[in-house]
C-alpha cells in the first residue's frame, strides 16, 4: 500500500491501482499541455549593495556608466541562456 494526499486529505491507494492512476493524471497532464501554451519563466532580480551611497561618492557620469556596466553583464549573463532581459 503506497500513501497519498489529495486535497488535503489522506488517501490510502492500493499499489497495484498505482499505474491505472498515473496513467490517468499522466493523461490529463499531456491533454492539458497540448491546449494551453506552456513554458518556464525564471525572473532574475539583482541589485548593486548601496547603489546609493556609490551614486553618492561617484559624480552622476561615473554611476551612470557602473549601473550601464551592470546591465550589460546581466545582458550578457541572459542572452548566454537565449533569454531576453525585461529593464
Amino acid at each position: 500500500m503506497v500513501t497519498t494526499a489529495s486535497f488535503c486529505t489522506l488517501v490510502v491507494v492500493p499499489a497495484a491501482d498505482l499505474q491505472q492512476i498515473a496513467i490517468e493524471r499522466r493523461a490529463k497532464v499531456q491533454e492539458f499541455q497540448r491546449s494551453h501554451r506552456v513554458a518556464v519563466l525564471t525572473l532574475v532580480f539583482t541589485d548593486i549593495v548601496d547603489s546609493t551611497k556609490l551614486k553618492q561618492a561617484l559624480r552622476d557620469r561615473e554611476a551612470v556608466t557602473a549601473i550601464q556596466q551592470h546591465h550589460a553583464a546581466i545582458r550578457e549573463i541572459l542572452n548566454r541562456f537565449g533569454s531576453r532581459p525585461g529593464d
